[in-house]
């Protein structure tokens, strides 16, 4: 009987734990200002690269502005998907939505690249590849081959 009760305790345990807050998809800080977000954003990176004062400010508003940036665009794209039923956006639009996001990296990156020193920019880099690594591993985006040489999901 023990064993059972604990067996239930366990399994509902998971079960809520698993099924989280609700806000899928939006991360652990989607509730938070742009302002807050550069903050922490800057605060992280201070300690990971042992920023001075002066190159956190700079970053900070870097941060600041990629995150009043971003928050429109998820408000415009939101507000898009409102309005019309929901389909798939086409080759073009996909096309030009990642270059543009693109566009912005590497003007994201350029603008770090004046504001660190060598050391920095190049351990920044590596935080960098680490962190799209593990995004790519979570969302099943790595590419593993088969025996046959093609590329699946897994």
């Amino acid at each position: 009987m023990k064993h059972a009760i604990l067996l239930v305790a366990l399994c509902s345990s998971i079960s809520f734990y698993g099924q989280g807050n609700g806000a899928r998809g939006q991360g652990p800080h989607h509730d938070f200002s742009p302002e807050q977000m550069a903050t922490l954003q800057t605060k992280k990176m201070t300690l990971a690269l042992d920023l001075s004062a002066e190159q956190a400010a700079k970053i900070k508003t870097l941060f600041r502005e990629r995150a009043k940036e971003r928050m429109s665009k998820n408000q415009a794209l939101k507000e898009k998907r409102a309005t019309e039923e929901a389909k798939r956006p086409s080759s073009s639009e996909r096309f030009q939505r990642a270059n543009e996001r693109l566009d912005r990296e590497i003007a994201f990156q350029k603008q770090l690249g004046t504001i660190l020193d060598g050391d920095q920019y190049e351990a920044w880099k590596k935080m960098r590849s680490r962190e799209i690594g593990k995004k790519q591993k979570r969302w099943g985006l790595h590419k593993e081959r088969r025996g046959d040489g093609k590329r699946h999901r897994g």
